[in-house]
């Protein structure tokens, strides 16, 4: 059965033992015996003193909207101008403009001093040939040489002493592109005849000097080859070819030395395509002469 217990600390309890667990229990000189009946609510007591503060502060609650902006307050005096600062650092330097227009050309400065001659240039060409002077006299004919043992074992020569109308004549036949030199005039020999008609013939073998000399006049522009031959063969170091001037003498000259043997025949002829105004002229106008030059 439940127990209504009442706490009693007064001296009556002090000593008291239960007697009978039923009805009450002392434990620690408390007697424990079963309530009474319900007295009246006594007098509210005085409010104790206040508890401690509670738990911490709670967080911050969010800021509310800002209020409206009030009204611009007057412009206060103006404060003093501060001291300059200092000079920044240079910029960087800007692209370069556009060249200006050129100024006009001053005076001319005082001439400098001459400076050194350079070197020489190089040598023009050579110009055109100028024309043939007219011929010299014929040299005095010089002695005969001797024919004994010390002088020279075969020479002889040949010539045309007058124009050569003869020569022109065969020209003019169309037919005819080369004809040989007309040279009558036979000169002192030894060992070389004038057979046939206009040639050397060699009797004796052996290395021969060959000179000759032919001068043409010409009233038209042309071109002429003069050939030695030896045997209707011409000598390749003794032909020329001139182009004759209008109205100008030409002189084809020169001298060859070869090996001939005992019968050989040498003459001179002249070639062209065009034998119009061709003739000789008057005077020494061809000769051909002949040496033995060895023993």
């Amino acid at each position: 059965m439940p127990l209504n217990t009442n706490i009693y600390n007064g001296s009556k309890c002090k000593d008291s033992k239960c007697d009978k667990p039923q009805d009450c229990c002392c434990v620690r000189n408390v007697l424990c015996c079963p309530p009474g009946a319900t007295g009246a609510t006594g007098a509210t007591g005085a409010t104790g003193p206040t508890g401690p503060a509670g738990g911490p502060t709670g967080p911050t609650g969010p800021t509310g909207p800002t209020g409206p902006t009030g009204s611009t307050g007057a412009t206060g005096v103006t404060g003093l101008t501060g001291f300059t600062g200092a000079t920044g650092p240079t910029g960087v330097t800007g692209p370069t403009g556009a060249t200006g227009p050129t100024g006009a050309t001053g005076p001319t400065g005082v001439t400098g001093p001459t400076g050194v001659t350079g070197p020489t240039g190089a040598t023009g060409p050579t110009g055109a040939t100028g024309p043939t002077g007219p011929t010299g006299p014929t040299g005095a004919t010089g002695p005969t040489g001797s024919d004994s043992q010390n002088g020279l074992a075969a020479y002889g020569g040949i010539s045309n002493t007058t124009s050569d109308t003869a020569a022109a004549a065969a020209f003019r036949n169309s037919a005819i592109s080369t004809i040989q030199i007309n040279l009558p005039n036979g000169m002192s020999s030894n060992n070389v005849s004038y057979e046939p008609a206009n040639s050397l013939t060699i009797k004796t073998p052996g290395d021969y000097e060959l000179n000759y000399w032919v001068e043409l006049a010409d009233v038209c522009a042309k071109t002429v080859t003069l050939s030695i031959r030896v045997n209707s063969v011409n000598i390749p170091n003794a032909t020329i070819t001139r182009n004759i001037r209008t109205g100008m003498n030409t002189i084809f000259s020169g001298s060859v030395i070869l090996p001939l043997v005992a019968g050989d025949v040498i003459d001179m002829v002249l070639a062209l395509a065009d034998e119009e105004g061709l003739f000789f002229k008057n005077d020494v106008n061809a000769s051909l002469t002949i040496k033995k030059i060895d023993n």
